[in-house]
């Protein structure tokens, strides 16, 4: 699937690790469940990463990108949510369904066990989409990078 490859991309670059995935799917039927599979089977690596690092982390990351820009914020409390709010002028971005990215970031969410808020805006569904990745991987970034134990969020119940 030509344009996911370079917008998965954008997630270990921006966040600062490496990652291979390989994927094969039905691709005769569309991209639909290849790119689905994609979502959980990363939900899951970074569910079972950040598990073993005893964190309940929030963080936030904004991104401008030419005409675009994206406010992405993740919460690693084991509650998986999305909120998406994203509206794409056009209804397919390099021949993909524009509510394919939201149903990708669903998946990942629910796989992750994270709430992840999207919020992007633009004039080129290109970018919109390409800055919400980026600003994805900042804030997982974050989350990934944090070894300070004062800035874990505490929570009454000892752990979210």
């Amino acid at each position: 699937i030509p344009f996911i490859d370079p917008m998965l991309e954008q997630i270990p670059v921006h966040a600062g690790f490496s990652m291979r995935l390989i994927a094969e799917g039905d691709l005769q039927n569309g991209p639909h469940h290849t790119i689905e599979d994609i979502a959980i089977v990363l939900g899951d690596s970074l569910y079972e990463f950040l598990s073993s690092e005893k964190s309940n982390n929030r963080y936030g990351f904004a991104l401008p990108m030419d005409d675009s820009g994206a406010n992405v914020m993740i919460d690693f409390g084991r509650r998986a949510f999305l909120r998406w709010d994203v509206a794409f002028p056009v209804p397919f971005i390099e021949g993909i369904e524009s509510d394919m990215f939201r149903h990708f970031f669903d998946t990942l969410s629910k796989a992750m066990k994270a709430s992840i808020h999207i919020q992007a805006s633009g004039l080129n569904g290109h970018h919109i989409i390409e800055s919400a990745f980026k600003a994805f991987a900042k804030s997982l970034a974050m989350v990934l990078n944090d070894t300070s134990d004062t800035l874990k969020l505490k929570s009454s119940k000892g752990v979210l």
